[in-house]
């Protein structure tokens, strides 16, 4: 997944938007930027919300667990986590997950 930053000519304004790793499927995000500044700092946070949950899969392989989201009762084998989120799908932060046994 990578991110791409644009302006809008027409009203100005910067806007963030999603490729996913397929390159086919891609999103804008609806946050709006004044500033490049401030749209490349959001990219910053995104990036690093999606290495904690790529940490989070890896440990959970290291392991040999399964990755358990609570709220939704959803259970994830690594693998697949990782397919979902390639295709922009249960993109949440860490915290929403658990690791548990098998």
């Amino acid at each position: 997944m990578r991110y791409v930053i644009r302006k809008n000519r027409i009203r100005g304004f910067w806007y963030v938007k999603r490729i996913y790793s397929n390159s086919v499927v891609s999103e804008c995000l609806p946050d709006q930027f004044g500033n490049l500044e401030d749209a490349l700092s959001f990219v910053n946070k995104l990036q690093e919300k999606d290495s904690d949950l790529s940490k989070l899969i890896r440990q959970a392989e290291e392991n040999g667990l399964i990755i358990y989201a609570p709220y939704h009762g959803i259970y994830f084998t690594p693998a697949e986590l990782r397919i979902q989120n390639e295709e922009g799908k249960f993109l949440w932060g860490p915290s929403n997950f658990k690791l548990v046994n098998k």
